[in-house]
């Protein structure tokens, strides 16, 4: 669910973020979140959350949140790939397809690959960064 500043949801919140049902943010979108660059139109990070709260929302029938943050966390390429397979199939199985499923999938598939990229940047281990780009 995307709470943003204007609701009323007793949070104290500058920027709009993802929460589970239980009203927790949604750990790796939060993170994604914080390095969208400083001029980044509040209405488009919204926008983006959405799709990126769809895919949170595929993840809750297909599969289990809890296992695909431990996945993307530790750049579990095999079920990340797997995941975002079934997204696609998902996304393409659901509706006609648009300009606005291929946003979806887009804005999907930089979520992974951005979050990805970082932690292995992160690690410092060059070996594993390309072999992460070259399955991305």
């Amino acid at each position: 669910m995307l709470v943003s500043p204007t609701s009323r949801s007793g949070l104290l919140l500058t920027e709009p973020i993802l929460v589970n049902s239980c009203g927790i943010p949604r750990f790796w979108a939060t993170v994604w979140q914080c390095f969208l660059p400083a001029g980044h139109a509040r209405a488009t990070a919204a926008k983006a959350l959405r799709h990126i709260e769809s895919v949170y929302g595929y993840i809750d029938t297909a599969a289990n949140v809890a296992e695909f943050e431990a996945a993307l966390g530790h750049c579990d390429m095999g079920y990340l790939i797997n995941l975002l397979q079934g997204y696609f199939l998902f996304l393409r199985n659901r509706s006609r397809l648009s300009a606005a499923t291929e946003e979806r999938w887009q804005t999907a598939l930089r979520f992974i690959e951005s979050t990805v990229r970082r932690i292995t940047l992160a690690s410092g281990d060059q070996e594993q960064l390309h072999a992460t780009e070259s399955q991305l």
